[in-house]
């Protein structure tokens, strides 16, 4: 064919009557000496005969074959092609009078030709063909029938070939097939079991530059033209050459969930949650000799002290794998015996939970710090507080009972002078000595009281005032009234505020009682959020505020207010009562 095209080069150069451009790489001829084209532009089929083009009319229609993409003849002189719409044609084409017209005899469909750039068509010895692609279709593969029809019979993916891009094909008498590719040639032969064995980049030692974009077979030689090289092989010479298999790692499910696109990020390290440690592996060695023959062994880098024992299993799981970094390797053994030359790796983290990260840690220690620190506090606080508590019932022993006691055992004195000689000044000084008895069991009574932890509620606050209203102005005819909100009844006072606050508001029912000649009492206490509040009034006689303000008694409650950071508004005007309002932040 070689001189052949070049003389037919040359006629179609002053040819007007054929096509503008010529498709070379779909040239082919039969052995009548009829050859076939595609037109470059329009994908029109034409047949040179006796030195001049012809176009091949449809059956169908008697219009141009068109929308051919590759083309081949058979030694029968029937032609196959590629249409767009119609698939893989075999076409009968015979003359009439001074046409030639295609017919028809079987179409098979294909993909979109526009997707996968169909290249080459290839008949072998077994009358199979090969249908090569450019795009991620790798090579198709159709068988006939006992009835001549064709049928889609197997592939071979582009990932078994040195590239995806297929540029020709060449096929010996033995059963090989030679593929050329952008990568180099592949060599291709069929075994018995209908599988394939592939060799990779053969014969690259003889070219220059491994873009192959022809191929060709006479006798025992190789024809191969290159983007760098024209070259001429001997196969007879060619020796097989055993290879170390290759290996990769295919599929990664973690948590039983996919994630096998991590597997493509090349010196990468992927990284999992503390959760996400059950690790699912599979990996892969393609063969296509012996394939059930290959064994594999891996080893987490990590985890395990040595490589796995050599298995046919292509599969492995890891439970339960703690934090840290890890590093998955597989090699593969092929029927030779020979072992991957270089395993296929998975780096990962699998980092700590939450609590194991140092920031929480720290923050951890910190909070724990900050708490034992706090429980040290109120400790300390509440030592103070007892000390304190202490101190002030020492000191009300000391200052009120004491005096108290002290007046009492004056009063006995003078009493036991004047019992004989002045009776009626001893029985005085005796109505005083019990009065002030009773005083002082009051107020060890109330002393009690404040310091019983049971009796912090204001509930038994106000059980109190109710009792001491009653003994206090029921026996003057004075009418009282004393309020508590309702939504604060349960509260709880610490022992100082719920004291202070008690000697307050007895310090002015006793000020009412003895002072104010009032016929009426009124005391109101509510509460909002974080404030206490006291309304107390009577409809005494009233009092100069500014010239009291010396008294001890109102000294006393302003003290014991101010205490507590609380504020207090006293009203009294003459003949229009007393009225006093505290505000004190709980």
């Amino acid at each position: 064919m070689g001189p052949d095209a070049v003389e037919i080069r040359e006629q179609i150069q002053h040819n007007d009557q054929g096509p503008k451009s010529l498709n070379m790489e779909s040239a082919s001829s039969d052995t009548l000496g009829n050859a076939y084209f595609a037109a470059t532009e329009s994908g029109e089929l034409w047949t040179y005969r006796t030195g001049r083009f012809f176009p091949v009319l449809a059956q169908k229609d008697m219009k141009p074959v068109r929308g051919l993409e590759a083309i081949t003849c058979t030694p029968e002189g029937t032609v196959w092609a590629i249409n767009t719409e119609m698939g893989l044609m075999e076409l009968a084409v015979s003359r009439r009078k001074t046409q030639y017209v295609a017919t028809v005899l079987q179409a098979i469909p294909l993909d979109s030709s526009k997707y996968w750039g169909y290249k080459k068509i290839l008949i072998d010895k077994e009358k199979c063909i090969w249908l090569s692609t450019s795009r991620q279709k790798g090579i198709l593969l159709f068988r006939p029938a006992a009835n001549g029809r064709y049928t889609r019979s197997g592939s071979i993916r582009p990932e078994q070939l040195s590239s995806e891009m297929v540029r020709d094909m060449a096929a010996d008498g033995n059963g090989n097939v030679y593929v050329g590719t952008n990568a180099g040639i592949d060599k291709v032969t069929a075994l018995n079991n209908g599988a394939f064995q592939i060799r990779k980049g053969i014969f690259n030692n003889y070219l220059t530059g491994t873009y192959v974009y022809y191929l060709r077979i006479s006798g025992n030689y190789l024809f191969v033209g290159t983007t760098g090289s024209i070259a001429q092989i001997r196969l007879s010479k060619f020796k097989q050459v055993k290879e170390a298999p290759a290996v990769y790692i295919t599929g990664l499910r973690v948590n039983n969930a996919g994630l096998d696109t991590l597997l493509n990020e090349a010196g990468k390290t992927a990284c999992f949650k503390a959760s996400e440690n059950t690790l699912n592996f599979t990996f892969l060695s393609p063969s296509y000799t012996n394939e059930k023959e290959i064994r594999y062994k891996y080893y987490l880098e990590g985890v395990d002290q040595q490589w796995s024992e050599p298995d046919y299993n292509f599969t492995t799981t890891y439970s339960q794998l703690k934090p840290g970094k890890y590093k998955f390797q597989v090699l593969a053994q092929n029927a030779d015996g020979i072992w991957s030359e270089q395993p296929a790796a998975f780096a990962f983290v699998i980092r700590q939970p939450f609590y194991g990260q140092w920031w929480f840690i720290a923050l951890m220690t910190l909070a724990i710090a900050a708490f034992l620190y706090w429980l040290y506090r109120i400790r300390i606080a509440r030592v103070l507080a007892v000390e304190r508590t202490r101190q002030r019932i020492s000191k009300d022993l000391h200052d009120d009972i004491g005096s108290t006691l002290s007046s009492i055992t004056l009063m006995n004195a003078l009493l036991r002078k004047k019992i004989g000689t002045h009776p009626e000044e001893a029985s005085e000084l005796a109505g005083k000595v019990e009065e002030t008895s009773r005083e002082m069991i009051q107020n060890i009574s109330d002393i009690v009281w404040s310091t019983n932890p049971g009796n912090d509620s204001i509930e038994k606050l106000q059980f109190r005032l109710q009792q001491f209203a009653g003994d206090l102005f029921e026996p003057l005819n004075i009418s009282y009234a004393i309020h508590f909100d309702r939504e604060i009844v349960k509260k709880e006072l610490s022992m100082d505020l719920k004291r202070d606050l008690y000697l307050v508001i007895k310090e002015i029912m006793n000020n009412a009682a003895k002072y104010s000649r009032a016929t009426h009492f009124n005391l109101a206490i509510s509460a909002t959020r974080d404030t206490l509040r006291v309304l107390a009034s009577d409809n005494g006689i009233g009092f100069d505020t500014a010239g009291t303000v010396k008294g001890n008694g109102l000294l006393n409650i302003r003290q014991r207010v101010q205490r507590f950071q609380g504020k207090i508004t006293l009203t009294s005007r003459a003949g229009k009562g007393t009225d006093w309002e505290f505000l004190i932040p709980l």
